[in-house]
C-alpha cells in the first residue's frame, strides 16, 4: 500500500526509544498527519504504558472521544512493517489492560483453589495420621497424676482463680457492722437485777438476733493433678500429617492385588508422615486390608520419631518387596515394568533371594 496512514490523524505521548522526531517523520512520509494535540479530527494515539497508567492530559483528552485508538507503538511499528494498517483492537491499551487484568484475576482464583486443596489434603492426611498414629490435630486428653511438685502454668492460673473466687465469696456474706463500730452481740448478755428494779414486772423476752451462717474456711488451692482430672486440658502433642516432597506428590499409595480366579482384593496402604513442627521426624506405616476383614492389620514399618533416612528407606523397601520394582522404577512405561517384574520373578524362581535383598536395601 502506498500510503498506509493516509486516512490517520496520528499523535504520540510517551517516552520512546526512537524518539518522537522520527515517529513524526514515519507517520508524514507514510500519508499520515501528524498533530500535536488531541482535536476532533484525530483518529490515534500512540501511547506508552507508563502515560496510560498516569492519565496524562492527553490520554485523558483522548479517552474522551470514543473515536480515537489509543494505540501501544507496537501498532506503529508492525502497520510500517507490513506497509498496511493493523487491527487496532490487539493493540489498544484499553484491550491489553483488561486482558491482564483477567489473567491476574485468574492466577488469583487458582492460587485460592490451590490453598484450598492443600487444606483438604492436609486435613485428609491429618485425619488418616489420628487413625494410623493416634495423632494429627490438637487432641484434649486428660493429664495423667502426678506425684511431682511440677506444675503446669495453666493448673497454676486455675488454682489461684478459684482461691481469688473463694475469698470473695466469703467477704461478700461477712455481717454488716453496726454504727458504733462493734458487731451485735449474738446472745444477749444476763443483766444482774437491780433493788430498785426488783418488784418491777418482768420484762418481755427479747427475741435472739439471727445470726448468720458460718463462715466457710478459705478452700485450699486444688492440687495440679486433681485438677486435671477434672478438667481436660488442651495439649500440642507432637502432631504428624502426611508427608509432601518439592514435587508435590503427597506419600500416600495403595497397592492392590487383585485375583480374578476368586474376584477378591487386598490393599496395602503405604503411608510416610512427617511431624508438623521443625525439626521434622518421619513415621512409615504400612496397613493391610485382606480379602473378608473388616480391620485392617497396621505395621509401623519405622517408627515414631524417626529421621527422613530411616523412614524413606523403610518406604523404599516395602514398595521394592510388594511391588518388584524400585522406587525409582514406578515411572518406567508398561513394557519395561513387565520386563523388571519377570527378572526379579525369575530370580526368586531359582532360590537368589539374597539378590532382591540387596536390591531392596539399595546397594544394587
Amino acid at each position: 500500500m502506498k500510503d498506509p496512514f493516509g486516512k490517520f490523524v496520528i499523535a504520540a505521548t510517551g517516552n520512546f526509544d526512537v524518539g518522537i522526531d522520527k515517529i513524526r517523520g514515519w507517520v508524514q512520509v507514510n500519508g499520515g498527519k501528524w498533530t500535536t494535540t488531541i482535536t476532533k479530527h484525530t483518529t490515534h494515539l500512540v501511547c506508552t504504558k507508563e502515560h496510560w497508567k498516569r492519565d496524562v492530559q492527553m490520554v485523558a483528552a483522548a479517552k474522551a472521544n470514543p473515536n480515537i485508538h489509543i494505540v501501544k507503538y507496537d501498532w506503529l511499528e508492525d502497520s510500517l512493517q507490513a506497509r498496511n494498517p493493523k487491527n487496532e483492537k490487539p493493540y489498544l491499551w484499553k484491550t491489553i489492560m483488561r486482558a491482564k487484568l483477567k489473567e491476574q484475576n485468574r492466577q488469583k482464583a487458582a492460587m485460592r483453589n490451590a490453598l484450598k486443596q492443600d487444606a483438604v489434603a492436609f486435613h485428609g492426611g491429618c485425619k488418616k495420621a489420628r487413625e494410623d498414629l493416634n495423632s494429627g490435630t490438637l487432641s484434649k486428653r486428660k493429664a495423667k497424676n502426678s506425684n511431682t511438685w511440677f506444675t503446669s502454668s495453666l493448673a497454676s492460673l486455675e488454682a489461684a482463680r478459684a482461691e481469688r473466687a473463694a475469698h470473695k465469696a466469703a467477704a461478700s456474706i461477712l455481717p454488716t457492722p453496726s454504727p458504733d463500730g462493734q458487731h451485735s452481740p449474738r446472745h444477749p448478755a444476763a443483766q444482774p437485777s437491780s433493788p430498785t428494779t426488783a418488784q418491777s414486772p418482768p420484762a418481755a423476752p427479747q427475741t435472739p438476733t439471727p445470726q448468720p451462717p458460718p463462715l466457710p474456711s478459705p478452700l485450699p488451692p486444688l492440687h495440679p493433678a486433681a485438677k486435671a482430672d477434672n478438667e481436660v486440658a488442651v495439649r500440642f502433642l507432637d502432631l504428624y500429617h502426611l508427608h509432601r516432597d518439592a514435587t508435590n506428590f503427597i506419600y500416600d499409595v495403595v497397592l492392590a492385588r487383585i485375583d480374578l480366579a476368586t474376584n477378591t482384593n487386598s490393599r496395602y496402604h503405604l503411608r510416610l508422615y512427617e511431624t508438623h513442627t521443625a525439626p521434622h521426624a518421619y513415621c512409615t506405616v504400612l496397613r493391610y486390608v485382606a480379602p473378608g476383614q473388616a480391620a485392617p492389620a497396621k505395621q509401623y514399618v519405622a517408627p515414631m520419631g524417626s529421621s527422613y533416612e530411616v523412614a524413606f528407606r523403610a518406604w523404599r523397601s516395602v514398595f521394592q518387596q510388594k511391588t518388584l520394582l524400585a522406587w525409582e522404577e514406578r515411572l518406567l512405561d508398561e513394557r519395561e515394568k513387565a520386563e523388571r517384574v519377570w527378572y526379579w520373578e525369575f530370580a526368586v524362581s531359582l532360590g537368589y533371594d539374597w539378590i532382591l535383598g540387596l536390591r531392596v536395601g539399595g546397594l544394587i
